[in-house]
């Protein structure tokens, strides 16, 4: 009787195996080109305040006293290259326009992964106007 209740277990025990094994090959073949890494540097922006400080605020958007916070998410690349970026919130779709256009000026120090190479990571900024005066 204990005989067959240890091979049950054993046969169980390679058979969750087998699931767990053949889970994570499919989650690994689904994945596009870019695998997940792990981070040591995130990117560090460079000319920011430079780039900020060039943003022009609408007319309308200096006499209607639009201001806020503007969240912006920014694909960066193994060189320091701006790829791509979104806006995620915003006060006023001006305001927003204005920042996409001079943010992908923008140039960084690469994120480093554990090997000390560079890489392509998506970070997130924030940008502060406030009555027409741009700041980080």
């Amino acid at each position: 009787m204990q005989t067959y209740f240890t091979k049950i277990l054993i046969w169980v025990f390679f058979l969750i195996l087998s699931l767990l094994t053949t889970t994570s090959i499919q989650a690994n073949t689904s994945l596009n080109h870019q695998s997940f890494q792990r981070v040591i540097q995130d990117p560090i922006p460079l000319n920011l305040e430079e780039v900020v400080n060039s943003i022009k605020v609408s007319t309308m958007c200096l006499e209607n006293k639009i201001d806020g916070e503007i969240i912006v998410s920014i694909h960066v690349s193994s060189s320091g290259a701006v790829e791509q970026l979104f806006v995620k919130k915003s006060p006023n779709a001006e305001l927003s326009e204005a920042c996409q256009k001079k943010l992908m000026n923008l140039r960084f120090v690469p994120a480093t992964n554990v090997r000390g190479e560079a890489i392509n990571v998506w970070t997130t900024l924030t940008i502060r106007i406030s009555l027409g005066r741009e700041r980080c």
